[in-house]
């Protein structure tokens, strides 16, 4: 009688974790694809920033100075 129930008991264990599978595996290709775009935009920001300040501040002034686009100050009608 026990064994019986011990069999039961590992077969409703093993089809649980069948069925909780694909949720597991979702969830760690989920975190992964997170971890890759952290990765990605850690890597864009520093590629951003990897100007020295002189050539930051150069950028900025030149940014400042010129003139906005005409489609940017056009008047609405």
């Amino acid at each position: 009688m026990m064994r019986i129930y011990h069999i039961k008991w590992l077969g409703q264990v093993v089809v649980l974790l069948i069925l909780l599978l694909p949720l597991l595996l979702a969830f760690s290709y989920e975190k992964k694809q997170r971890l890759y775009i952290l990765e990605s935009n850690q890597l864009k920001s520093e590629t951003h920033y990897s100007l020295s300040a002189a050539e930051q501040r150069a950028w900025r002034s030149q940014m400042l100075s010129s003139s906005p686009p005409a489609w940017l100050t056009a008047e609405i009608k």
